[in-house]
């Protein structure tokens, strides 16, 4: 059986670690190569749940998306057009064509481009406020979960 993506840079930084490092004069490059090593492991670790976590955060975008298209719908003019022409695209996406991390990155910033100016638009004063309010109370969750992944993912 193939190793995976971390078991081989676990396999890699062991190796350095008990080989190359102790070999090294330079306490400089044995430092080097230590950071080295932690990045390649914050790689292996990001790389295991990448897709995973691209999948269900561009999911709970086009939710988002959906939700807030449907919302200007229901209240014509409450949103501006290219605001709302994005939102549609968005909320219309089809499902990814595969699970690669470069296509699950660019959906994932497709999206995100789409709900951001709406997102800055919510502390304005310029949304009616039950919209406001609607929209605000949709978002919230999706921002929170946001913040926490990526709060974990610098630990």
């Amino acid at each position: 059986m193939r190793p995976t993506v971390p078991e081989l840079v676990r396999g890699i930084s062991a190796t350095l670690s008990a080989g190359v490092i102790p070999a090294l004069q330079d306490p400089w490059l044995q430092a080097e190569v230590r950071y080295s090593l932690g990045v390649l492991e914050t790689v292996a670790l990001e790389w295991d749940g990448a897709a995973d976590r691209l999948v269900r955060e561009n999911d709970a975008l086009q939710r988002f998306a959906t939700f807030a298209a449907a919302l200007g719908d229901e209240q014509r003019g409450a949103l501006p057009e290219p605001l709302m022409a994005g939102l549609t695209e968005a909320a219309t996406l089809p499902p990814a064509p595969d699970l690669r991390l470069t296509t699950l990155m660019e959906r994932n910033a497709a999206l995100w481009n789409a709900v951001i100016p709406l997102i800055e638009l919510l502390g304005a004063e310029s949304l009616p406020r039950p919209l406001a309010g609607q929209l605000q109370a949709e978002a919230a969750p999706l921002l929170r979960r946001h913040a926490a992944e990526h709060q974990l993912r610098r630990r």
